[in-house]
């Protein structure tokens, strides 16, 4: 029997696992909001680690049922982010994987989805996930330990962004299909975590963006494909999981 997603009914999530960061859109208790415009996304690992944005004209929209009938935060490719400038996640050559649900917006430019950096232009210093133009959708962007190989066509379908990093090689996927694995020498500098826009606060992402989960070890295959599974039936998205993926039909039990 296909198990459908339904908020309250017990199925594995990440709250059974160990997480860094953990961003819901679809929890509604997580996002403080004044008129639709979002001032905070709230951390659910249990480490605080919450997101901001202070300036009305920065801040993005709180889409309800925007994403496959799940609230999202929609970002504008302008202006809009969210930030928190000393978040204390793993940074440095760290091993550490970050899954991110989104839909694209706009089929163009390079758009920042999520991840870690210093507020400045460092050789080889961000760890973040985007999708651009002839280059990936998704992306992993570190700059020289960059990794791509996703589709280069944009599409404006909502999909998993996954980068897993295990303090050597960096593997990209997309709703649980692999990408591309690359050897990588990572030195993520800075405290900062930026969610719609690259660290530096350019490359804004028009996109709507549902669901943020930061690990701060290299994903198992098992975990990582428990994390695709929970994601993918949550979302809507388990047409585009492999076909021999273990969560295709069955969302992944406790």
């Amino acid at each position: 029997m296909t198990l459908v997603w339904r908020p309250g009914f017990q199925q594995w999530d990440p709250s059974l696992i160990t997480t860094a960061l953990w961003l819901d859109a679809s929890d509604a208790s997580t996002i403080t909001e004044s008129g639709g415009a979002v001032s905070q996304w709230g951390d659910k690992s249990g480490n605080s680690r919450h997101l901001t944005q202070a300036t009305p004209a920065n801040q993005p929209s709180y889409s309800l049922g925007g994403l496959n009938g799940l609230n999202a935060l929609s970002f504008d490719g302008a202006a809009s982010f969210l930030a928190n400038a000393a978040i204390g996640l793993p940074i440095g050559g760290s091993a550490r994987s970050m899954f991110v649900v989104y839909k694209p917006l706009r089929t163009t430019s390079v758009n920042g989805l999520a991840g870690q950096g210093p507020l400045s232009l460092t050789f080889a210093a961000w760890f973040t996930l985007q999708f651009r133009s002839t280059l990936g959708d998704p992306y992993f962007a570190g700059f020289s330990a960059d990794v791509g190989g996703g589709p280069s066509t944009i599409t404006t379908t909502p999909k998993i962004a996954e980068i897993v990093y295990n303090g050597t090689a960096g593997t990209l996927f997309g709703t649980g299909n692999q990408y591309n694995t690359e050897t990588r020498a990572l030195n993520t500098l800075g405290d900062s975590f930026v969610v719609g826009s690259n660290p530096v606060g350019g490359e804004f992402a028009n996109a709507l963006i549902g669901e943020i989960v930061f690990l701060s070890f290299a994903a198992t295959t098992d975990v990582r494909q428990k994390l695709e599974g929970y994601l993918a039936h949550k979302w809507d998205l388990t047409a585009n999981l492999p076909s021999n993926h273990p969560y295709k039909t069955n969302a992944p039990a406790p």
